[in-house]
């Protein structure tokens, strides 16, 4: 019985199109680690997919649902051990690189961004889509102290690079260099809790 419960709680933390960990499991996790290792840098990762809508509505819903999923897996194959991907909603992801200050974090960010642009999606399919993704990332304890301003500004820069163009991955470190967050409201306190 014991087993078995363990087993449903694992299964109630994991998205079931993507085999990546939900929301519950991200802000659950997140506030954890960062109350038990204060001192080690974690960077986050907000990801993306460039206009998603034309993918599914050049080759449907179920075609759409299918490319997540192989995203998907490029994430759990290219994670270290001890991080952990998050199915964000829809066509979003967040990744949480544990011991990865800005510059590991950057250098894994864009070499999953590369494997997207290289990769052709749904040949199993018929089809050889070209995807590409927006990545934006937040270090803590250098960009932020707690977990909401964490997400929040990894959410900045991700709007960052869209606004500049896509298929790229941008540090919140370098819009605040440029003063970029001026466009942006307060982080909103309510987004990055569980309901």
């Amino acid at each position: 019985l014991r087993a078995s419960r363990a087993k449903y709680k694992e299964l109630s933390y994991l998205d079931d199109l993507t085999g990546l960990y939900n929301t519950r499991y991200l802000y659950k996790t997140l506030e954890a680690q960062l109350e038990k290792a204060p001192a080690t840098p974690l960077t986050v990762v907000f990801i993306d997919i460039d206009k998603f809508k034309q993918v599914v509505d050049g080759h449907g819903h179920l075609h759409g649902s299918r490319a997540i999923a192989e995203l998907a897996g490029i994430i759990r194959h290219l994670l270290p051990k001890g991080s952990f991907g998050v199915s964000y909603g829809g066509d979003e992801f967040v990744l949480v690189l544990v011991n990865h200050d800005e510059s590991r974090g950057m250098k894994l960010a864009e070499r999953i961004r590369q494997k997207f642009a290289d990769t052709p999606f749904l040949e199993s399919q018929g089809i050889a889509l070209s995807v590409t993704v927006s990545c934006g990332l937040s270090c803590y304890p250098d960009d932020a102290r707690t977990m909401v301003d964490l997400l929040g500004n990894a959410d900045q820069a991700l709007f960052a690079t869209k606004r500049r163009g896509r298929n790229a991955v941008i540090a919140f470190s370098e819009i605040q260099q440029s003063q970029e967050t001026e466009h942006f409201l307060p982080v909103d306190e309510t987004k990055y809790h569980p309901a």
